[in-house]
């Protein structure tokens, strides 16, 4: 079983996905992936973007959204995320 994401940004960082390639072609880090500030995570722009629900669904499915992590052993920067969000959770629980 994988464990769920946390948007650490390791898997478009390491592998663009197909649907990455055809929107804006080949490249090593995918430049869909932004970080969402507010949220302390990256997401897929082309998920946050899409217009319509059929493409949700397309995009979902590529990216197997809601399969959990597939990259969790010995990646630092998934490490480094839950750390940040238990911080912030800690942050918001001490308010």
């Amino acid at each position: 079983m994988n464990n769920p994401c946390v948007g650490c940004g390791y898997c478009c960082q390491s592998f663009q996905c197909t649907t990455g390639v055809a929107v804006y072609g080949p490249h090593e880090r995918c430049p869909g992936l932004v970080w969402v500030k507010a949220e302390g995570r990256y997401r897929c722009r082309l998920v946050l973007e899409a217009e319509t629900e059929e493409r949700l669904w397309w995009v979902k499915q590529d990216l197997a959204i809601g399969g959990g992590c597939s990259s969790s052993l010995f990646n630092t920067q998934r490490e480094d995320a839950i750390k940040r969000q238990l911080v912030a959770a800690i942050t918001r629980g001490s308010k």
